[in-house]
């Protein structure tokens, strides 16, 4: 049943976009939506969670299909289903309610053999309307075996569960929720009872119960402010656990950037730190200060940066810019050549999560941004191509592409001014100033910065020169030869099936994808490939790894594809109509 339940999932496995590798399963839980919330949750900040349903009332509290598991054989198998479901799905943490349940006790012994986290609630008895969070620690080892007595059963909630949750209706929720919460888990335990025959009840004195009057709260203990019951209890609790469980998000961030903070569903781009750390704009110098901060202070630096499919705004970076994609580097940042990046190590270390699979998932990502001309910072209305160019551009033609004057990316590119004039001398004298066109970067077209290149100047050596606002995926469909700096233009080019000369060290460089004039980035990069890079790599490695989306609207994390069908869907709803893929 696993290796089907796998097979089926395997099209819709969204591990690739993790920013981490911890692997949560959920078995057993207290009545009600909290593991449903947890797991969500979890999802949204971008883990992988699963669920193992072993009664009708389990899939009453959390009632989905999506990563879930179906235990129907019998009470002997447990434990061997339940390793091969931890090994086969790479489990690091699991999380379950209590640990005198028959399946539960099962999970504790196999944690320990394994060295797997666990993680275990339990309703307090001395603290009533709170919750224990206890880790397996020895000393929460000792403290979960004691034994029940048959004398205690009656105690025991549904699967030898103790029932702690006491107090006055000021500290508990209202007995009507609790009500709703019984009915709907005993229609669930009916109603699927013919799909978990096997399922036992037992409350097994082997391994032992919590009493209690036995129960104690010990150092190892963590009291969490909320209840299993109210909606307001569960978010404290979700909110309570997952900084326990090591993942506080922007809780644990310490910022030195009024305008990081303004970021909107910022909170959501940092739902993945999971410890203290500094987070400044990248490796510029307005984060100089963030950065010195966390060196003295011995804390962990994090760029935040534009992703290279950053936003949509009705005009180009108007007003109502809404972010759907940022990049999140623990070790560098991608356009500095000088210092690792994490979208260096993946794809150095490709062997690791670059599938067939996932190949062609980037493959048609590629197609998709290519026909919907989909750029870094998008607009709902673009202006038309017009007659920009013309139709027949010679073969040989060059496109040169210039950026803003002191971008970041230059000087940690190994690049200068003098990479400039170099870049376009070379143009020049290789397809002839009438076959040579330089596309003015969009910032400087709209006033917000100057370029490399000045008008006069490429009026004087006769080139032709486009200051035109045009989407630059319409204007690269054009070309066949791209000359850059370190532009992420070169990496649309790439897509866009162009051949790249670099006169600087983009991200995009050393991988022998691009005709480079430097080679400090193939020493770091490509001569520690472990198989030839192609685009569709470098695409899965920058969209499916290094990126992190949040969809505007639902402001939780979503897939490249999904960001793309939104993109998409407001353009079409601005024109009308749509002539993409």
């Amino acid at each position: 049943m696993i290796n089907d339940t796998v097979a089926a999932d395997a099209k819709y496995d969204s591990s690739v976009l993790k920013f981490s590798n911890r692997r949560f399963l959920f078995l057993r839980g207290p009545e009600g939506s909290f593991f449903y919330r947890l797991r969500c949750r979890l999802q949204n900040i971008g883990y992988c969670a699963y669920f193992i349903n072993v009664s009708g009332s389990d899939f009453a509290d959390r009632p989905c299909f999506t990563d879930s598991f179906w235990y129907r054989d019998i009470p002997q198998n447990w434990s061997s289903y339940l390793e091969k479901v931890v090994t086969e799905k790479n489990i690091t943490d699991i999380v379950l309610h209590g640990s005198s349940d028959f399946y539960n006790a099962a999970a504790v012994d196999l944690s320990e053999a394994l060295g797997i986290r666990i993680w275990i609630f339990e309703e307090s008895s001395r603290f009533p309307g709170s919750a224990v969070l206890l880790h397996n620690t020895p000393a929460a080892k000792n403290l979960i075996y004691t034994v029940c007595t048959g004398a205690e059963e009656k105690n025991c909630g549904e699967g030898g569960a103790p029932n702690f949750l006491s107090g006055t209706a000021d500290s508990s929720p209202s007995s009507g929720k609790r009500r709703f919460v019984y009915l709907r888990r005993f229609l669930g335990s009916f109603l699927l009872a013919p799909f978990f025959r096997h399922f036992s009840k037992m409350s097994s004195a082997a391994v032992g119960e919590i009493l209690p009057s036995e129960k104690k709260v010990s150092d190892e203990d963590i009291i969490l402010k909320g209840d299993f019951y109210s909606r307001d209890g569960i978010e404290r609790l979700v909110r309570c656990s997952l900084r326990r469980m090591g993942m506080g998000g922007i809780a644990n961030c310490i910022f030195f950037s009024r305008g990081i903070t303004q970021i909107r569903n910022l909170r959501v781009f940092l739902d993945c730190v999971e410890d203290t750390a500094v987070v400044g704009w990248g490796y510029k110098p307005t984060a100089a200060r963030a950065r010195k901060f966390a060196r003295t202070g011995g804390l962990a630096y994090y760029a935040l940066e534009d992703s290279f499919i950053r936003s949509l705004a009705t005009e180009y970076r108007g007003s109502d810019d809404e972010i759907l994609g940022l990049v999140l580097d623990r070790t560098g940042i991608y356009y500095n050549v000088d210092s690792s990046s994490q979208l260096e190590e993946y794809m150095v270390h490709s062997g690791d999560w670059y599938t067939g699979e996932l190949r062609e998932r980037a493959g048609n990502l590629i197609k998709t941004i290519v026909s919907a001309r989909i750029v870094k910072y998008n607009s709902v209305h673009e202006p038309p191509p017009g007659d920009f160019l013309p139709d027949n551009i010679p073969q040989n033609a060059v496109l040169v592409i210039d950026q803003t004057l002191n971008d970041a990316s230059i000087p940690q590119g190994n690049a200068d001014a003098e990479s400039f004039r170099l870049m376009l001398r070379e143009a020049v004298e290789k397809a002839g100033p009438g076959n040579v066109y330089v596309k003015e970067h969009p910032n400087v077209s709209v006033s917000m910065g100057r370029g490399y290149f000045s008008i006069p100047d490429l009026k004087k050596l006769g080139v032709n020169i486009i200051t035109a606002p045009v989407n630059s995926i319409e204007l690269l469909l054009k070309f066949r030869n791209v000359y850059v700096v370190t532009s992420g233009t070169g990496f649309e080019a790439l897509m866009c099936g162009c051949s790249v000369t670099c006169f600087g060290e983009p991200f995009y460089s050393g991988y022998g994808l691009t005709d480079d004039r430097k080679s400090k980035a193939r020493r770091k990069r490509g001569e520690r490939m472990n198989s030839p890079a192609t685009v569709e790599m470098l695409a899965a490695a920058v969209f499916y790894r290094y990126s992190i989306f949040v969809h505007p609207e639902n402001c939780r994390t979503c897939s490249p594809e999904e960001a793309l069908e939104y993109i998409i869907s407001k353009k079409q709803n601005s024109a009308g109509e749509y002539d993409g893929a």
